[in-house]
């Protein structure tokens, strides 16, 4: 994300793009919620320099979020946790609540030790 994103406003003649791009990247790691938390300084940004480029800045973070939220993220988060979206999404909702934005970033470790601790406790138990 900070690469694409980086190349998408240093076309576009974003001030700060490098600065941006890193931060879109940083926030990507957050899911679901990340990708617009961290296109919005960019997008204001780019309002500042045109309308022009705060409107291609905001069809580029576009684009660049649907291959990475339709393509990346799936195959990543999906594969990796065997979770429902709903189910990471109310993590994300609860951790947030709980510890703002700590919360946000630690919500979707915390609920894949719970589930394999969950998962390792049922196998036993069937042993047992």
């Amino acid at each position: 994300m900070f690469i694409l994103a980086t190349i998408g406003l240093w076309i576009l003649g974003v001030p700060y793009a490098i600065l941006l791009g890193l931060f879109i990247g940083a926030c990507d790691i957050i899911p679901y919620f990340g990708p617009i938390i961290g296109a919005a300084p960019a997008i204001v940004v780019a309002l500042m320099d045109s309308m022009q480029t705060g409107i291609l800045a905001i069809v580029v973070l576009f684009i660049i979020q649907q291959i990475e939220g339709n393509i990346l993220s799936p195959v990543i988060v999906g594969r990796t946790l065997h979770m429902h979206p709903l189910l990471i999404i109310l993590a994300l909702l609860v951790g947030v609540e709980v510890g703002g934005v700590i919360g946000l970033l630690l919500a979707v470790p915390i609920l894949a030790v719970i589930k394999v601790t969950l998962l390792h406790l049922r196998l036993y138990v069937m042993k047992h």
